[in-house]
């Protein structure tokens, strides 16, 4: 049991690699397209403006 044990935990460290790679990735993405942050139209009514 234990071979199979550390083949699963291989590959499931290795998904989460992956996982956290293409997350990374996307942030980076959308760090790089967006705009200047807007403020959100109810930030004034949520208490929640901009400085």
């Amino acid at each position: 049991m234990a071979p199979y044990c550390l083949t699963a935990a291989a590959r499931e460290h290795e998904h989460a690699r992956r996982a956290q790679a293409e997350a990374d990735s996307l942030r980076a993405q959308q760090r790089s397209r967006r705009p200047a942050r807007q403020p959100h139209p109810n930030a004034g009514r949520l208490g929640l403006e901009m400085s």
